[in-house]
């Protein structure tokens, strides 16, 4: 049975300063750090269903994390013509 939204968020809040220590060492800056959880969070909410085992909710949601870190990433890098 699929996870409700509201208590999703209320679960992955619990995990909300883990995400933002990872992020900040990630990105080197609090407010990036604070754009990156927020996108992780939005992700998360959305492929919600993905999480087969609920007991690694922390676990997914650094695994969310990363793939919106190196994705954001991927998209600075300069393009060869």
């Amino acid at each position: 049975m699929p996870v409700s939204a509201r208590a999703f968020i209320e679960r992955a809040l619990e995990h909300l300063p883990v995400l933002r220590r990872v992020g900040r060492r990630l990105t080197g800056s609090a407010a990036e750090a604070d754009d990156l959880v927020q996108e992780t969070l939005a992700r998360a909410l959305e492929q919600r269903g993905a999480l087969r085992e609920t007991e690694r909710l922390k676990a997914w949601l650094l695994a969310v994390q990363r793939t919106v870190y190196l994705n954001s990433r991927r998209g600075l890098r300069p393009h060869l013509e």
